[in-house]
This record gives C-alpha cells, structure tokens and sequence, in this order.
C-alpha cells in the first residue's frame, strides 16, 4: 500500500488555463517571494536560487478548491500558492510536518525527465524509494509525512517547473 496518492486530470482545462494567464500576467510585477527568505535551512540545501513563490487569489483558490476538495484528506482551510521553480532549484529531503497534508500539482504543459525536477519520496511502509517525473495536472497528495524533495532543475529545461502547492490545515 502507498501512502502518497496520485490523482490524474485533476483540474479542469479552464482552471488550468487561468492559472497560467496568472503567472504571465504576474511575471513583471512585484508580487512573487524567494524562498532563499523564507524556507528552513534544512530544505535550502543545494539551492541557491530559490524558489518564486505567491498565494493564490481568493477567486481562483475558491475555484481550484472546489475542483480537487473530493479528492482530499479533511482540513479546515487550504492554503494554495504558485511555486515557479528556475533552473538550478530544488528543495531537499522534508516531510512537510506541521501541515495535515500536502499536495502538488503539475502545471507545465510539457515536462521530461532530462529537465529534472523530478518528485521522489520513500515509501513509509516498505522504504522504497519512488520517483514521478512531473506530468501536467497531476496531483501528488502526502497526507502521512512520508519523507520527500525535488531533485534540481537541470539547465536544459526550456522553463520554469511550474506547480500549484496546497497546504491542508
């Protein structure tokens, strides 16, 4: 039994296609945050360039919301933010405890392997190492604290990994 649950074809296209007119209308403005200024140390390591990150508006979290809530653990209320990840980022070894639960979903279009960027987590019941390659609106749900990170974005990768992450609590 794996605890980490995958959930295909998760928001609609419409959805999808409003979260990326966000991130192209929003790429010049002053409205995205490094994570170099706010992660832990212990899940910075090997990132120097950090990760641009923003919250979701009201009106597009109530939207995405609406679409995934069935497929998620109990909460009281979710937190959702952008998270663009450059070449040369990644997050390392975590387990996102504090949160209920955890969840990504991919937002690129087209994404390969030689891009890196890849999800890997162990397997809290037989301690296997996994590996997904992102994959467009896939979700990646942890709901019980299994060990994860994302491996960096190597520099042939034609743009940012782009991500929705939403927090449970």
């Amino acid at each position: 039994i794996f605890y980490m649950k995958i959930v295909k074809n998760v928001l609609t296209e419409n959805t999808l296609e409003s979260i990326h007119n966000k991130i192209k209308n929003d790429y010049d403005l002053k409205v995205w945050k490094n994570s170099i200024l706010f992660w832990q140390p212990s899940i910075r390591i090997g990132n120097h360039v950090g990760v641009l990150t923003q919250i979701v508006n009201d009106e597009l979290a109530s939207c995405i919301e609406k679409e995934i809530s069935q497929f998620l653990p109990k909460y009281n209320r979710l937190v959702i933010q952008i998270y663009l990840w450059p070449k040369g980022s990644n997050i390392s070894w975590h387990n996102d405890k504090g949160y209920s639960f955890g969840a990504t979903i991919y937002l690129n279009n087209y994404w390969e392997i030689n891009y890196g960027g890849l999800f890997i987590w162990e397997d809290n019941e037989n301690k296997e190492l996994k590996v997904l390659c992102p994959s467009k609106n896939v979700m990646v749900i942890n709901d019980k604290e299994e060990g994860h990170c994302v491996t960096h974005v190597t520099s042939v990768a034609l743009e940012a990994r782009m991500t929705l992450q939403i927090w449970g609590i």
